[in-house]
């Protein structure tokens, strides 16, 4: 049974050692919509960190509440997540949730971290549900029989909690160096995953994201804000909790204000660009960006205070069994704005490129090693995984009605591991 150690843990350890301090936003608003209040326990020089962490800590909370309703049962083999998924309508539900009443406002559990908790009443919900079900013929179930099955909601309440974490107190959080460490290693495979969503996002002239991200000076402005975003979870995943995972928590308009103010400081990184452009990019960052969840493994071995010594990875002689095994992704690109059909597929393969590159890393090649960790220690074998994605095949793409595209890719992962397999 895989066990997991959550980001309550080290907060409990954290409390333990300097206490609780604990102080109750004044000036709350009654819903999540627009709130934001005066943050008593934290200095004035810190007031613009403390904003971004309450919106963690409410989006977390959101999510949380989320998923609570999907997994209610509205019928015999039927959750409300059914309902959502065949109609797609979870945005729909998400701008009910967003009226949620914040209980007793932001809580700072410490001057680093805070609590969010959101209520929401079950008529509220339930009405939404049933306006989903009648409104989209798509739906799993008749709306009057829904109804039929939400009386009881009537009389409940759904209500959720969310925590963040400041970055500069992540690593602190742990006493162990090890760990210390890989969670570490870990939001900066958060950073990359971000990073690598917006790359192939158009801004004029043929140049891309990634083109102005070359320029030292805009990815270090970058890199520098994404690594202040907040945390919203630690855990440390297997039996003997070596691998971190890290979920960042990071909203695609606010990073794409960051990336424009940081690129427009560069003469030379931008093409001419109006705001028409301007705001078919922020479009593009807002579909593609969203908390980013990073892994590592913490390295027993790792001395935080020399430079660690990469050794290249020994794999296995015999192959993996997930060799003869075939992998696909989907990924999704917005209408764009004097687009062509053909490049708005582009941009879709790119994102199933980037999230079938994800499920590669994930693949694990011996016990407690995946191939992503693998990568990061030796370049050869980072290097044949990136020439196996070359050969991913596109086998669809459906264009929606909205403008935008859906693309499949698929790879035999017999390819990757002929790239990386030992002589």
């Amino acid at each position: 049974m895989r066990m997991m150690r959550s980001i309550g843990l080290m907060l409990a350890a954290l409390l333990a050692l300097g206490g609780v301090l604990r102080a109750q936003t004044p000036g709350q608003t009654p819903s999540t919509e627009g709130a934001v209040s005066t943050v008593s326990a934290v200095s004035p020089a810190s007031a613009a960190a403390a904003r971004d962490q309450i919106a963690a800590a409410t989006g977390r909370a959101l999510d949380a509440l989320r998923a609570q309703i999907a997994a209610e049962s509205i019928g015999t083999g039927l959750t409300v997540q059914d309902l959502l998924d065949k109609t797609r309508s979870t945005k729909t539900l998400m701008k009910t949730l967003r009226r949620a009443q914040q209980i007793g406002g932001p809580r700072w559990l410490d001057p680093q971290t805070c609590q969010v908790r959101l209520e929401i009443g079950g008529p509220v919900v339930d009405k939404a549900l049933v306006v989903i079900a009648a409104s989209d013929n798509r739906t799993p179930i008749d709306p009057r029989a829904l109804q039929f099955h939400l009386q009881s909601w009537d009389r409940r309440t759904f209500s959720a909690t969310g925590t963040s974490t400041g970055a500069a107190a992540v690593e602190s959080g742990l006493a162990d160096a090890v760990h210390r460490q890989a969670v570490c290693d870990a939001r900066q495979d958060a950073v990359r995953q971000v990073l690598q969503n917006v790359r192939p996002i158009p801004l004029a002239k043929g140049k891309t994201v990634a083109d102005a991200l070359a320029n030292p000076a805009v990815r270090d402005e970058v890199e520098k804000w994404l690594n202040a975003r907040p945390v919203t979870q630690i855990e440390f995943r297997d039996e003997a909790q070596q691998q971190a995972r890290v979920t960042l928590a990071v909203s695609g308009d606010e990073f794409f204000d960051a990336f424009r103010a940081a690129a427009q400081k560069q003469a030379s990184a931008l093409p001419p660009m109006d705001e028409s452009a301007w705001g078919r990019v922020r479009d593009e960052f807002i579909a593609r960006v969203g908390p980013a969840a990073g892994r590592a493994m913490a390295k027993p071995d790792a001395n935080p205070q020399a430079a660690p010594l990469v050794k290249p990875v020994v794999l296995p002689q015999a192959p993996p069994d997930w060799v003869n095994q075939q992998v696909e992704a989907q990924g999704v690109s917005s209408a764009r704005a004097g687009g062509s059909r053909l490049k708005t597929a582009r941009a879709a393969e790119s994102d199933a490129g980037n999230k079938l590159r994800d499920k590669i890393q994930g693949l694990g090649i011996s016990p407690g090693l995946t191939l992503g960790d693998a990568a990061r220690q030796d370049k050869r074998i980072a290097q044949g995984v990136e020439r196996a994605l070359a050969r991913a095949a596109t086998t669809k793409v459906d264009y929606r009605p909205d403008g935008g595209a859906v693309a499949t890719v698929t790879l035999d992962l017999r390819d990757v591991w002929q790239e990386i397999a030992p002589p």
